[in-house]
């Protein structure tokens, strides 16, 4: 045996205090937060003769591979971690794991999994083909924890492998200790892109871990802060940029989430972040969703006023809902020419719209809908379905003849349904992450659209949608998405 009476690669100021030491490098952080001399961490090796106690370990599988629940889960993600409680998620007799070897293979597929290619096939630079260089990069031990969390979280829960999602969870709980770090050293400056990279990659980790009750959404909340630390003149290239960009959407959707108006919706972070690098389809259909906000907060201001201030509302809410319709038809138009629909094959079940069978349409409010040839456009079909379901209806509050679009709104509907279906029929990763793309749209019909529309036939996509429907029919789901001006549409329209 080696190292027997430390069993610790801590650096030997914390081992003489008894500390738990992170192991961060150049200098821990117990050490820097002391103003201590500290010697960086052990590289020799360690051999510690354990047996692992299945009773005791970090986290508890339930269910489906990848839903892992925290035993002590953290109720806010950058509170102060105590030490003690990393002890008390730690087994008392553990076995160092060889996953810091496959660092490597974790990123790089966790990178293979969520690279998105454009509707014309062309696949721009992301802030993922950053992650290989960061966790190796002489960068702060925060980032590398975030980004073995997820990654490692991701691999493991595909190889149902626990070993390995048990240390996706000890490096997430090491990325919330340096997390908390920098922001309470970071109170009057602007971050680093890679410290909001590792909030970013938090996030996805909360996506599939679940360890706690809004932890998701506490992430994104924390690294859109960070951005708007910086100005939006911060994220007009580089690292930050792209970035910003893949925060946008999750920004857009913790917001519609929570009901709540967010500043990425202004014109000018809607604008100077893309004044060197023009925006992609991507991008533009974020767009909507960020116009979405303002337009339902609005909605929702309508449906409580009385006398003159109720028809100023729908005026100006009017006015709201055929801009974004009229946007969203623009979009349309440039992914149809993108992706050269003439020569598109799509899949079967893909559905068209019904009434009018044409290329170009004229009319923003009668157009054909988006094929489904492979899992990105799927994903970005399913976005552009929920945000027309979500706009057609607020049309009903504005227009007495709302009612003849009806049959657009379950055109886009089932087009959601279709995204899922072809999704959950892709060999995983992809089916995985595609459904975590559609998750969203799914939720969004079952509040803003009545479920009894929906015909899905099959048998893979069935129990999901169920189960949607019964998370939004719950009498304790909260009142996300604005439910209660849905609610209030569709008691109208009986």
């Amino acid at each position: 045996m080696v190292n027997v009476p430390g069993r610790s690669k801590g650096c030997s100021t914390c081992r003489q205090r008894k500390l738990k030491c992170d192991e961060s490098t150049p200098e821990c952080l117990q050490c820097v937060k002391k103003g201590l001399q500290c010697p960086g961490p052990r590289t020799g090796a360690i051999f510690i003769h354990a047996l692992p106690s299945q009773s005791q370990a970090v986290c508890s599988i339930k269910g489906t591979p990848g839903n892992i629940s925290c035993q002590k889960a953290m109720t806010t993600p950058y509170q102060t971690v105590d030490d003690r409680l990393v002890h008390s998620l730690l087994p008392s007799s553990y076995q160092p794991s060889r996953a810091e070897m496959f660092d490597q293979l974790f990123v790089s597929h966790f990178i293979e999994s969520f690279a998105f290619k454009e509707p014309s096939g062309r696949q721009p630079p992301t802030w993922l083909d950053s992650l290989a260089e960061l966790i190796v990069s002489p960068t702060y031990e925060v980032v590398k924890h975030s980004i073995r969390a997820s990654s490692a979280l991701f691999y493991g829960s595909l190889a149902q492998d626990v070993a390995i999602q048990t240390e996706a969870s000890r490096w997430y709980l090491k990325a919330l200790q340096g997390l908390q770090y920098h922001l309470s050293q970071q109170l009057s400056s602007s971050f680093s892109g890679d410290v909001i990279c590792a909030a970013v990659m938090l996030t996805h980790f909360e996506s599939l871990a679940d360890t706690a009750p809004g932890a998701w959404f506490q992430h994104v909340r924390g690294a859109s802060l960070m951005v708007a630390r910086g100005g939006p003149e911060s994220c007009r290239q580089g690292f930050l940029h792209n970035i910003f960009r893949h925060l946008r959407l999750l920004t857009a959707v913790s917001s519609l989430f929570r009901n709540e108006q967010h500043p990425f919706s202004t014109t000018q972070w809607m604008t100077v972040p893309f004044e060197k690098l023009p925006k992609g389809p991507f991008d533009e259909l974020v767009d909507v969703y960020f116009s979405l906000l303002p337009c339902l907060a609005i909605a929702d201001e309508m449906i409580a006023a009385t006398g003159e201030e109720f028809y100023s509302f729908r005026a100006e809410l009017s006015t709201m809902v055929h801009h974004i319709i009229t946007h969203l038809h623009t979009w349309w138009s440039q992914c149809a020419f993108r992706m050269d629909l003439n020569q598109a094959n799509p899949k079967p079940n893909t559905p068209v719209c019904k009434k009018r069978h044409i290329d170009t349409p004229s009319d923003p409010y009668d157009i054909p809908l988006l094929p489904h040839m492979d899992m990105p456009s799927a994903a970005l079909s399913a976005l552009f379905d929920a945000a027309n379901v979500i706009v057609f209806r607020l049309l009903s509050l504005v227009s007495s003849s709302a009612h003849i679009y009806e049959y657009r709104i379950q055109q886009h509907i089932q087009s959601i349904v279709s995204a899922l279906e072809f999704v959950t029929n892709m060999p995983r990763p992809v089916s995985q992450r595609g459904f975590i793309m559609v998750a969203l749209p799914l939720r969004i019909i079952q509040i803003w659209a009545p479920c009894s529309s929906m015909e899905i036939g099959d048998d893979t996509a069935r129990p999901l949608v169920d189960k949607w429907a019964q998370d939004a029919t719950s009498s304790a789901a909260p009142a996300e998405f604005f439910a209660h001006v849905a609610a209030y549409i569709h008691a109208r329209q009986k």
